[in-house]
């Protein structure tokens, strides 16, 4: 049960990620072909990918607590039903 939890919030933030990966490297673009301008091009080329990493970053510390959150809540109920036999 703890993995298929673990698989289904890993998927979800991943997809999350991904959209808002695709989102903002579209939004690029197209201010990009508007401005026709390639040192902001470069600029927000490079700020995108720090956004990118940061977003990632969080992310998967969010994951990371909830893992942990979910093992501590697995150990705890195995524990009470154990005692109970």
């Amino acid at each position: 049960m703890t993995q298929g939890i673990t698989s289904l919030l890993s998927n979800t933030v991943y997809a999350i990620s991904d959209a808002a990966t695709h989102f903002s490297k579209t939004a690029h673009k197209s201010i990009v072909a508007f401005t026709f301008d390639d040192q902001a091009a470069a600029k927000m080329e490079k700020q995108q990918k720090g956004i990118t990493s940061h977003i990632n970053g969080v992310l998967n510390e969010l994951l990371e607590d909830r893992i942990a959150d979910l093992r501590s809540l697995y150990n705890r109920i195995a524990s009470i039903v154990l005692a109970r036999r």
